[in-house]
């Protein structure tokens, strides 16, 4: 984790070093984004109705405010990237426990609003999925049990328990920066000091 901490911080310089006199360029840095991240990242303002994503990978949008803050603070960004490519990992274990039960996912997305907050939705074909023939609604018209009637989890609830994990996952690295923090004060307390000579 402590390696993982290193690589963002190596990350962020270079970025930042790379940037010094250039102005900001959204198409072109998104383009770096998408060269370097493990999901397709897209600039908009998304209205938590319409379908953003695809059937066939992870894709992330960013409010482009919050885009320009990234782009301005490479640490912040760097950590951003490393919440994608958490998101896009969990996204593609997701699609294939679904795909496993028989569902197909017709699009997924992850939204990372202007504050930082991310949001994300999926949607499938199949028993959960779209439309009235396979919608929520279906089963109970065919007369069969509903996925919560057989115990079976939704992909909201999926979605959820992945961001969970991501934020579980931000905890721990947070909490492993703030030990390996306190080890290195600890360390420099320990080091031997000038002796002051108070007799003078």
């Amino acid at each position: 984790m402590y390696q993982q901490m290193q690589k963002r911080t190596q990350a962020a310089d270079s970025a930042r070093a790379q940037r010094t006199g250039g102005e900001y360029d959204e198409a072109q840095y998104l383009r770096e984004l998408n060269d370097r991240l493990d999901a397709n990242v897209i600039s908009g303002v998304w209205n938590h109705k319409d379908e953003f994503g695809s059937s066939d990978g992870s894709t992330v949008m960013i409010h482009p405010d919050f885009l320009r803050r990234m782009y301005d603070d490479p640490e912040l960004g760097a950590k951003y990237e490393a919440e994608i490519n958490a998101y896009a990992k969990s996204d593609a274990e997701g699609r294939k426990r679904l795909e496993a039960e028989g569902k197909t996912i017709t699009s997924s997305g992850m939204y990372i609003d202007e504050n930082g907050e991310m949001n994300s939705y999926m949607a499938t074909t199949g028993e959960y999925g779209g439309g009235k023939a396979n919608g929520p609604g279906a089963a109970k018209e065919k007369g069969e049990k509903t996925p919560k009637e057989k115990g079976e989890k939704t992909p909201k609830e999926l979605m959820e328990e992945m961001l969970e994990r991501i934020a579980e996952k931000r905890r721990e690295e947070m909490a492993e920066a703030k030990h390996v923090a306190e080890e290195e004060a600890a360390d420099k307390s320990t080091e031997p000091g000038q002796i002051v000579d108070t007799m003078a």
